[in-house]
């Protein structure tokens, strides 16, 4: 199994992992996340296993209308952001846009 060694070039890409909650997770419902965000210049792929979809955020994506259609995602519950549990703060909404504002300020750094 390969290994890396090293950083060579860091991407100024990021991922985003959403469970998709929205009919269970179905293909359907995980290809429907994938469109909404492709609308946005974000690629994606889904894993029927986990109900998962991984989004490819690259530093040219609009990310004010990103963070817009994540909580908005998350509101309507069809779907479920990954983020790691903060000591405390029992909240994932909290949790979701504490990653997403990390993730966003590394693009802007990225973008200078």
């Amino acid at each position: 199994m390969p290994w890396a060694d090293e950083v060579v070039r860091r991407s100024e890409n990021c991922t985003i992992r959403l469970i998709v909650s929205r009919d269970g997770g179905s293909r359907a419902a995980r290809q429907s996340v994938i469109d909404a965000f492709h609308e946005l210049g974000v690629d994606g792929e889904g894993m029927k296993r986990f109900r998962m979809v991984a989004l490819n955020v690259p530093p040219t994506a609009d990310l004010a209308e990103m963070q817009r259609l994540l909580d908005h995602g998350v509101t309507e519950e069809w779907w479920h952001m990954e983020a790691r549990p903060r000591q405390g703060d029992p909240s994932s909404r909290r949790q979701a846009r504490l990653r997403v504002a990390r993730t966003t300020a590394g693009h802007q750094q990225a973008r200078k």
